[in-house]
């Protein structure tokens, strides 16, 4: 490089460094004070700002993945799936996957605007996807 002080060369580079670093630590402070993820850098994904933005009248699925899961299956297998459930009755669901911390299971919940249904296991999906879509429909025609 040129003859500059050492001194001055490390200001330059502690200056293109918090250029960087400064927006995406105030970003993930953010995120992590309202868990609010339209904001979240490199991690917003359509999925995700769907579980936060999904509409009233939408069907939204959370996946509840426990760190410890020993399945077969994966993530993605399971979206897939749980759409297609949906889809075969002319529904389109949004289906969000979400980390669970110390639990070895996967729990879904349902929700049709105001109502719940779960958190319950995966394996009682069928039952429950009858029992969501009739909410849908009810909650359609009012």
């Amino acid at each position: 490089m040129r003859d500059y002080p050492m001194y001055q060369m490390f200001q330059y580079v502690f200056a293109i460094v918090a250029v960087v670093v400064i927006p995406t630590v105030s970003m993930l402070s953010y995120y992590a004070w309202t868990g609010d993820p339209s904001l979240r850098p490199l991690a917003a994904s359509v999925d995700r700002l769907r579980g936060y933005f999904v509409g009233s009248d939408d069907i939204l699925i959370e996946v509840y993945w426990g760190e410890h899961v020993r399945s077969v299956v994966s993530q993605s297998d399971v979206k897939h799936k749980l759409r297609s459930a949906f889809l075969s009755k002319g529904i389109n669901a949004h289906v969000v996957i979400r980390p669970h911390s110390g639990s070895s299971g996967i729990q879904v919940s349902y929700r049709v605007g105001m109502s719940e249904f779960g958190p319950m296991h995966l394996t009682e999906t069928p039952r429950a996807v009858q029992s969501v879509v009739e909410a849908y429909r009810m909650a359609q025609k009012s």
